[in-house]
C-alpha cells in the first residue's frame, strides 16, 4: 500500500460514520420536535404561562443545535428562514419601543398620567399599558416562529417534508377519533383535566370550540389532499378487470387500496370532530377552504404526458364532473351534519356578543392609534369601552377578530405584519404551483389552509392560542419546503449518497 492510499483510506471510512451520526442526530431532533409539539397540545394549547415558557424555551433549545448540526435549509427555504427572523425581529423591536419608559421614544399611554393621580409614586410611563405582560405575549408569538424555523431546518428535503405532512395529518386524524370518543363517553373531560367551558361542544385538547374547529379544519384539508393523492396511486382499471374476472388482485395494489381506505376513515373522523365543535365560523371557513382546495386540485393539476389532445380533454372534463360531484357531496354533508350550527345561527346571531363588542373595540383602536396599546393589553384596554348591554358576568380577554385585536394592540404596524405574512405565503405557494409537479399538491394545500385561517380570523381568535399557532407553523414548514425545493434535489442527493457508499465498499 502506497503512502497516498494509506492517507486516503481513513477519509472514506470516516464519511459513513459521520453520515450515520448525522442521521442519528436528526432522528433525535425529529422525536424531540414532535414531543414538544405534543406537550403544547396536551397543556390546553399552551395557554397557561408555565407551559408556554417551557415549550417556547424547548423549541429554541432545539433550533440552535439543529442549525449547527444540519446547517440552514438550502434554496428558497433559507430565504424564508431569514424572512421569519426578520418578522420576529420587527416584532421584538416594536415591543422594545412600546415597553420602553424613555421619554424621547414616543407619547406614553394617557392611562399612566391618570394612574399617577391616585398613587403616591408615579409609575414609569410607557406606550404599552401592560409592559410586563407584553413580554409574555411576545413569548407566545415567538413559539410558532421557533416551531416553523425548526421544521424548515430538520425537514429540509422533499422526502422528509412529505413524510412530516403525512405524520401531521395521521396524528390529527387519530386525535379527532380520541376527541370524539372522549366527547361521547366523558363530555366533562378536557384531555386529562376537568372541562369547565363549552360543555356541549367538542373542543379536543383546546379550551375553545372555535380553536378546535380551525385545528380540525386544517387536519381535514390535509387528509383530503392525502386521500386524493392515495386514490391516484392504485391501477383502478387493472383492479376492476381482475375483480370482474374473479382473479386475485396483486398484493401491492391491495396495499395501496387499504392505504386509501385508512386515510379516508381518518378524514371522516376529522369531519365528524369538526361538526361536533358547533363553531359556526369554523365550519363555514372549513367548507369554503375545502371547496377551494377541490377546485385548485382539478384546475391546477400537473399535466399528464404521453396522451393525445382528445383523450386529455376527455380526462379533464371527467375530472371536472367528478370535482362538481365531490363539492356537491361535501356541501350536502356539511348541511346534513350542521343542524346544531344552523339552530345556533337562527337563535343567537342577533345577540351574539362578539358583534356587541365591536363598537367598543373600534373606539379603543381610534384612541390608541397609531402606536397601539401593547401586545397583551387587550383585556385592560377594552374594559372601559365595554357596554353593559354586552354582559357583565365575564372578562373579555380577546376580540373575536384577529385583525381588530392586532390593530388595537400593535397599531399601525399590524397591517404591515399581516401583508408580509400573507404575501410571502402567496408568493411561495404560487411558485409551487408553477415549478413543482409531483408535489404541486402542497401548494394547493397551503393556499386552502391560508384561506381557512384568514377567514376564521375575522370572527374568532384561533391564532392567538399558542397551541394552534404552533400547529399551523408545524404544518407550514413541510408545505413550504415542498413548494420551494427545486425539482430533482432529493433524487440527486440519494444518487450522491449511493455513489459515496459504492466508493466506500469498493475501497
Amino acid at each position: 500500500m502506497s503512502l497516498n492510499e494509506a492517507r486516503s483510506e481513513p477519509v472514506f471510512s470516516s464519511q459513513p460514520q459521520s453520515m450515520a451520526f448525522q442521521n442519528y442526530a436528526r432522528s433525535v431532533a425529529i422525536v424531540s420536535f414532535w414531543a414538544i409539539f405534543l406537550l403544547a397540545l396536551l397543556n390546553q394549547g399552551a395557554t397557561d404561562i408555565e407551559s408556554r415558557i417551557v415549550v417556547t424555551a424547548a423549541i429554541y433549545l432545539l433550533l440552535v443545535p439543529a442549525i449547527l448540526m444540519f446547517g440552514p435549509p438550502k434554496a428558497g427555504a433559507g430565504k424564508v428562514l431569514l424572512a421569519a427572523c426578520f418578522l420576529l425581529g420587527a416584532l421584538i423591536v416594536q415591543m422594545l419601543l412600546q415597553t420602553s419608559s424613555m421619554p424621547a421614544m414616543a407619547r406614553p399611554n394617557p392611562a399612566w398620567s391618570t394612574a399617577a393621580m391616585f398613587t403616591q409614586i408615579a409609575p414609569a410611563a410607557t406606550i404599552s399599558l401592560t409592559p410586563a405582560d407584553d413580554w409574555l405575549g411576545l413569548m407566545s408569538a415567538a413559539l410558532p416562529f421557533g416551531a416553523f424555523m425548526t421544521g424548515l431546518v430538520i425537514f429540509n428535503t422533499d422526502e422528509r417534508a412529505a413524510q412530516t405532512l403525512r405524520w401531521f395529518a395521521i396524528a390529527g386524524g387519530w386525535l379527532a377519533l380520541f376527541s370524539i370518543v372522549q366527547f361521547a363517553l366523558f363530555p366533562d373531560a378536557l384531555g386529562f383535566i376537568q372541562k369547565r367551558f363549552y360543555l356541549g361542544s367538542l373542543t379536543g385538547l383546546f379550551v375553545n370550540r372555535n380553536t378546535a374547529a380551525t385545528f380540525f379544519g386544517l387536519i381535514l384539508l390535509t387528509l383530503a389532499t392525502l386521500l386524493h393523492k392515495s386514490l391516484l396511486a392504485p391501477d383502478w382499471a387493472m383492479v376492476k378487470a381482475l375483480v370482474a374476472n374473479r382473479l386475485t388482485v396483486p398484493a401491492d395494489q391491495k396495499k395501496l387500496i387499504r392505504k386509501s381506505v385508512f386515510i379516508g376513515v381518518l378524514a371522516g373522523f376529522s369531519f365528524i370532530a369538526l361538526m361536533l365543535t358547533g363553531s359556526r365560523a369554523g365550519i363555514a371557513s372549513s367548507l369554503a377552504a375545502l371547496i377551494f382546495l377541490i377546485l385548485l386540485t382539478v384546475f391546477n393539476s400537473a399535466p399528464k404526458t404521453g396522451r393525445n389532445g382528445a383523450s386529455s380533454r376527455r380526462k379533464q372534463r371527467g375530472s371536472r364532473r367528478r370535482a362538481a360531484l365531490v363539492i356537491a357531496v361535501a356541501i350536502a354533508l356539511f348541511a346534513l351534519f350542521a343542524n346544531r350550527v344552523a339552530i345556533r345561527m337562527e337563535t343567537r346571531l342577533e345577540d351574539d356578543m362578539r358583534f356587541c363588542y365591536m363598537p367598543g373595540i373600534a373606539r379603543a383602536i381610534t384612541d390608541n392609534w397609531p402606536l397601539g396599546s401593547g401586545l397583551s393589553s387587550f383585556a385592560e384596554i377594552y374594559a372601559p369601552y365595554h357596554a353593559a348591554r354586552c354582559g357583565v358576568d365575564a372578562v373579555v380577554t380577546h376580540a373575536h377578530n384577529v385583525y381588530a385585536e392586532g390593530l388595537l394592540t400593535l397599531g399601525a404596524a399590524f397591517p404591515f405584519y399581516v401583508a408580509f405574512f400573507v404575501l410571502v405565503q402567496l408568493t411561495i405557494f404560487i411558485r409551487g404551483t408553477r415549478k413543482r409537479r409531483n408535489y404541486r399538491y402542497a401548494s394547493h394545500l397551503g393556499l386552502a389552509a391560508l384561506l381557512l385561517v384568514l377567514l376564521h380570523s375575522i370572527l374568532d381568535f384561533s391564532l392567538q392560542i399558542p397551541g394552534f399557532a404552533m400547529a399551523y407553523a408545524v404544518f407550514l414548514a413541510p408545505v413550504i419546503t415542498l413548494c420551494l425545493n427545486p425539482p430533482g434535489v432529493e433524487r440527486d442527493a440519494r444518487k450522491r449518497q449511493r455513489q459515496s457508499s459504492a466508493v466506500v465498499i469498493s475501497e
